[in-house]
Formats: structure tokens, C-alpha cells, sequence
């Protein structure tokens, strides 16, 4: 195994499983700090390997582990084993990939269902009952203009705020087309590090926001009596994402995709909500340089 290919794919041990690694690829596998790799075993199979960069990725690969132990292969990869003390997991490896590529909104209804009920392990974080995105957030007033926000903004406040989170249910926290792939026809959803104990209303917006910002369909069915409350608390928190990495001045290959991902899911998410709370739409534009 080429020595350079190691380093980038994020230190792969000599072998896995018993089984000595001939080759690795990097994988990208969405916007997280571990680093994904594809290792093909001398046997002939492939597992993936997530490695952890620091103590906080590390932390997150330990409750990623214990979710896939108890979803057992459940609409989610194999867990096969734990190295150094959860700075490396080694996952089963699923070729298959949506074309397109996302599947039916359908099959991730019942995916999230399916894993919904699954016993979530007891130190996973839980969701609160309810949240304020909109509380003290810092609105960009070159979308839409002040006198739209002025009316806007106490609608989306009170919608968000009477949204109900809590719950029982295991919740995949990134439902993003990187992170969605086939087995034997059925969803897998991987990286489950961002995994809490609530509604699954969150995974469903989330999923539904992700059909339209890739513009795959604007009229997403979603199985949820509240949905408008719902889709202003994700488009409260989108609008701090989006803020968070708008601000970030970094330039490299990362955080461009990073940035790119939030302003696409805060424009679709606020265009969503001002459609179920029968605002105005809201006109996307580039910052201007001097406020009015």
C-alpha cells in the first residue's frame, strides 16, 4: 500500500479484520471532521474505515458505534469493529449509490421509521421540547428588505416556538444525499454521529429541505401534522449556519463546499417556510456593500 495514499485517507492501519489492506481510497462522504476511506482487504472484500481527527470526532465515533450496534444493520451500515479507543471505526462498505441521487421520499419516510423505533442508546443527546432559532437572531436584511423581515420575522418566531421536539424516537441528525445509499433495494443511511433521541419530524424536514434544494421536487409529501412550525425552526437554525460560514473568510476546498451547502438550505428552508405561513416570498440576492 502506497505510504502517500495512507496518510490521505486518514492513517489505515496495515490490516483490518485479520486481513491485510492493499488498497485505500478516500471517500467523501459529506461535510464531517473524520476522515472517510474505502479499504480493500487482501481477501477481496471492502469495509470503510472513519477515522477520527480529535478528541471531539473521537467522542462522536464512539456514540456513532454505539447507535450501530444497537440498529444491527437496520437501513444502516454494519458496525465490524472499534480501534484505538474509537479513533477508528470500521465500517461495512455499501457500493450502492441513488441514480438519481436521491430515492423516493417514500423509502426515507419508512427508513426513518424503521429506525425510529430502534432503542437509542442512553447517554445519546435529547432533543428539547421546543426552540427559539429566531429569538436573537441577526436577520441578513439584504434578502427580502426590512419592511419584509418587520412582518416576517414574529410570524416565523412563533411558529418555530410552538414546534415540539422531545420524544423517543432514534433520529438521524444529517439526512443529506451523501449520506443515503442501497442495499438489496433498500435506504441505508450512514454517518449517524449527529444521532439524538426526539421527533422524527426533524429528519423529515431535513430530508424534505434537501429534494428542494436540489430542485428534484418542490411539492415533498412530508408525514407531519405541523409542519409549517417545523420547517421555521429549520430555517431558523439554517439562517445561523448560514451566517456561521458566510462570516468564515477561509478559502479552502472544505469550507467552499461547507458555505455553498448552507446558503443553498437556508434559501430553500426560508422559501418553504414563508410558503406554509403564507408570508411573501423572500428574494435571494448576493450581500450589498453599503446597508440602506
Amino acid at each position: 500500500m502506497n505510504a502517500n495514499e495512507t496518510s490521505d485517507a486518514g492513517d489505515v492501519p496495515a490490516s483490518l479484520l485479520g486481513h491485510d489492506v492493499v488498497a485505500v481510497r478516500p471517500l467523501n462522504r459529506g461535510l464531517s471532521t473524520a476522515r472517510c476511506a474505502a479499504a480493500d482487504l487482501v481477501d477481496g472484500s471492502t469495509v470503510v474505515v472513519k477515522r477520527a481527527t480529535d478528541d471531539e470526532s473521537r467522542e462522536a465515533n464512539l456514540l456513532e458505534a454505539e447507535v450501530l450496534l444497537r440498529l444491527g444493520g437496520t437501513h444502516a451500515p454494519r458496525l465490524l469493529d472499534v480501534l484505538d479507543d474509537g479513533g477508528l471505526l470500521v465500517l461495512e462498505h455499501i457500493t450502492g449509490e441513488w441514480a438519481p441521487p436521491l430515492p423516493r421520499p417514500e423509502l426515507l419516510w419508512a427508513a426513518l421509521d424503521a429506525t425510529g423505533t430502534i432503542s437509542p442508546p442512553d447517554r445519546l443527546r435529547r432533543m428539547q421540547r421546543s426552540y427559539d432559532p429566531w429569538g436573537d437572531a441577526t436577520v441578513p436584511w439584504w434578502i427580502a428588505g426590512p419592511q419584509w423581515w418587520r412582518s416576517a420575522l414574529p410570524v416565523l418566531r412563533d411558529a418555530a416556538v410552538s414546534a415540539r421536539w422531545d420524544g423517543t424516537s432514534l433520529v438521524h441528525g444529517d439526512i443529506a444525499a451523501p449520506n443515503l445509499c442501497v442495499r438489496d433495494r433498500a435506504l441505508v443511511l450512514v454517518d449517524w454521529a449527529d444521532a439524538a433521541v426526539g421527533s422524527l419530524d426533524w429528519a423529515r424536514v431535513i430530508g424534505a429541505n434537501e429534494w428542494r434544494m436540489r430542485s428534484l421536487a418542490v411539492d415533498v409529501p412530508v408525514p407531519s401534522s405541523r409542519l409549517g412550525p417545523c420547517v421555521a425552526t429549520l430555517a431558523g437554525f439554517a439562517l445561523r449556519e448560514y451566517l456561521h460560514w458566510g462570516a468564515d473568510g477561509a478559502s479552502d476546498p472544505r469550507t467552499i463546499a461547507i458555505r455553498t451547502r448552507k446558503t443553498a438550505a437556508f434559501a430553500s428552508a426560508l422559501e418553504w417556510a414563508a410558503e406554509l405561513l403564507d408570508l411573501d416570498p423572500p428574494q435571494f440576492g448576493p450581500p450589498p456593500t453599503v446597508r440602506p
